[in-house]
């Protein structure tokens, strides 16, 4: 699996596929924030191992935190889906509680709500 999410994710950069791509603007500040010495952590409800081999495609240091996956059966089946609330959760197990310096998000509406 790992070399699969290795060559899906050496695809998106090379902007193989048309509907997926990387926005170089969102890349460039993410690194000026470690560059500041700010701690970036990626928190997506998208499956963990994909999420930390993408964002390692791009040479962002990060912490990544998504939905793990879990062996069963000869396959791969989610945990707990890592998103609205549990994104939430989930920082605060690693330590982290707001506020927060910046967040991005591409959900805005859902995790706005979550964090009231």
């Amino acid at each position: 699996m790992k070399n699969s999410l290795i060559k899906f994710s050496e695809n998106i950069k090379a902007d193989y596929f048309d509907e997926l791509h990387w926005f170089k603007d969102g890349i460039h500040i993410l690194n000026e924030h470690v560059k500041n010495g700010k701690k970036v952590i990626v928190v997506t409800a998208a499956p963990e191992k994909l999420a930390s081999v993408l964002v390692a495609s791009i040479g962002i240091q990060a912490k990544v935190i998504g939905t793990p996956l879990k062996r069963k059966i000869g396959g791969w089946v989610g945990g707990k889906h890592c998103r609205h609330d549990e994104k939430l959760r989930r920082l605060k197990l690693c330590g982290v509680k707001g506020p927060w310096y910046a967040t991005y998000s591409d959900d805005i509406e859902d995790d706005f709500r979550a964090c009231k």
